[in-house]
């Protein structure tokens, strides 16, 4: 059995609440302890209330350093931008102080635009002191896909190769992606994965069953992680 701490909530506004406080409170923590601190957020249409709960945290944001897990490259204004997820619902009121870095640049593919925003994130401050996740009904996270080209999916998952980042396009979707690698993930003080409904419930179950870690990615994470994945769970 994978190491996980189980979450439960009733309802999605208390799930966002308790994550917002639990982030907040990391963060808080590595400021006291580091005089800085590091946050990892997913995207999609789910984390916008965890954002807005955020936004609002009485921290001293200007000490924080915020990146994305993945992106798809797809320009800025574009409703699948996980940057301007970012930007509309969490870098405001009193986050507007941190510090951001997204994934993508005005490269025409990912692979061309690497090694910009590996120079970009050079002096990040790891590990993170907070990380969250969510999880596809494919078993993916981040942009770690089991129909993910097996070279891509490999090297992300490779561990000590130094790259903080990687191209990666799978199959199932419409753009290339940009995402941590799988060790960088890892690098974490804190992880969460939130997960909604029966269906995502019943994958996350999977995944901490026997079996290949690319058939379900999300099971790498479970696995190889040094610390209890925070599983933050709502109907």
């Amino acid at each position: 059995m994978p190491n996980v701490q189980i979450n439960r909530f009733d309802n999605r506004q208390q799930w966002a609440n308790a994550l917002a406080d639990k982030m907040a409170d990391q963060l808080a923590k590595s400021i006291d302890q580091n005089d800085l601190a590091s946050m990892a957020l997913s995207g999609g249409r789910s984390p916008a209330p965890l954002l807005e709960a955020l936004s609002g945290k009485d921290l001293d944001w200007s000490k924080v350093t915020i990146t994305l897990v993945d992106d798809r490259w797809v320009p800025l204004g574009s409703e699948r931008s996980n940057e301007a997820l970012v930007r509309t619902h969490l870098l405001k009121n009193k986050a507007k102080a941190a510090t951001f870095f997204g994934l993508t640049t005005n490269h025409s593919t990912p692979k061309a635009g690497l090694s910009e925003v590996e120079s970009r994130l050079k002096d990040l401050p790891l590990p993170f002191s907070t990380l969250f996740l969510g999880l596809g009904e494919d078993g993916h996270t981040a942009s770690l896909f089991p129909c993910a080209p097996a070279d891509e999916l490999a090297y992300s998952f490779a561990p000590d190769h130094g790259e903080k980042v990687c191209a990666i396009h799978p199959k199932s979707q419409p753009e290339a992606r940009i995402t941590l690698t799988l060790p960088t993930i890892l690098n974490s003080d804190h992880i969460a994965l939130f997960i909604y409904g029966e269906d995502k419930w019943k994958v996350l179950e999977q995944a901490m069953k026997e079996g290949e870690e690319t058939a379900l990615p999300i099971r790498a994470v479970l696995r190889r992680s040094l610390r209890p994945v925070n599983i933050y769970w709502a109907a």
